[in-house]
């Protein structure tokens, strides 16, 4: 009785050695991932977004990311970023493009495309089952999880720095509707506006150095109520300052492009009372 109880025992544990074996060398096999492409990120030196309305999107890396066109301006970094992790991509599945009706999975004409140095990647249609989404490249059809098809599709403004100044600018002068500050030969800054302080100059500074605008959109027709001039070493910016009650809004007329600026920044960046 006592050896037919250890034997079943001894063969139960057996059974469920086997069962964690087979668990395990499961879990060990994941399928086979696909890349989208070869690239390294730190390979990519260009990004091109073609545009079939308009001028495309053109991207290049010179220590930072700049954008050449359809605006010449300092490009959002992070969302740059998010743009490249696209060509890190892998997918559990890979067809050949070539055997298919590209049509029929919204590539034929693609909706949207990116190119990264010569790789060019187009977007498809969501397979609506699963949420995923078709990408083409190199007669390769992936389907991937991604949420980047929005930020490719968008306007150009959206790939545009938030920030007013450059970090890497230097002002040496402001010049506000109501007053103006200039950076003296031995770096001192000087106000025409006796209410201002060196403190405040000095905060006032702070501000427009760290000023950042939730938006950026295409110029639109408004109403101008004032001007700033931002002066650099070797350039003066002007931003024409829009009427409006709820936002700050400036404008870059030589770009065509505008800032919008949580209100709060109205009397941080042009009242010198509150500077």
């Amino acid at each position: 009785m006592l050896n037919s109880r250890i034997l079943v025992n001894l063969f139960l544990l057996l059974v469920l050695a086997v069962f964690i074996f087979l668990l395990i060398n499961k879990e060990q096999q994941l399928p086979e991932s696909y890349k989208l492409t070869s690239l390294s990120l730190n390979d990519i030196h260009t990004i091109k977004i073609p545009r079939a309305d308009g001028q495309p999107i053109l991207l290049e890396k010179n220590n930072i990311w700049i954008m050449k066109s359809p605006y010449q301006i300092r490009a959002h970094q992070f969302r740059i970023n998010t743009l490249l992790n696209i060509s890190q991509l892998s997918s559990e599945t890979q067809y050949d493009a070539s055997q298919l009706k590209l049509s029929e999975y919204g590539l034929q004409p693609a909706r949207a495309s990116i190119v990264f140095n010569d790789t060019e990647i187009h977007f498809g249609k969501s397979n609506p089952v699963n949420g995923k989404r078709y990408l083409l490249n190199d007669n390769n059809l992936f389907l991937i999880l991604d949420d980047t098809y929005p930020l490719v599709s968008a306007h150009a403004t959206s790939l545009i720095d938030l920030k007013l100044i450059d970090s890497d600018k230097s002002l040496t002068s402001i010049e506000l509707p109501d007053f103006s500050l200039i950076k003296t030969n031995n770096g001192q800054w000087q106000s025409t506006s006796s209410k201002l302080n060196p403190e405040k100059i000095a905060t006032l500074l702070e501000h427009w150095n760290h000023a950042q605008a939730y938006a950026v959109h295409r110029q639109s027709t408004r109403n101008i109520i004032g001007q700033i001039k931002l002066g650099f070493k070797d350039e003066t910016i002007s931003l024409h300052i829009a009427e409006d009650d709820n936002w700050l809004i400036l404008i870059r007329t030589d770009l065509n492009i505008e800032y919008h600026l949580d209100p709060a920044l109205k009397q941080k960046l042009l009242d010198p009372d509150h500077a």
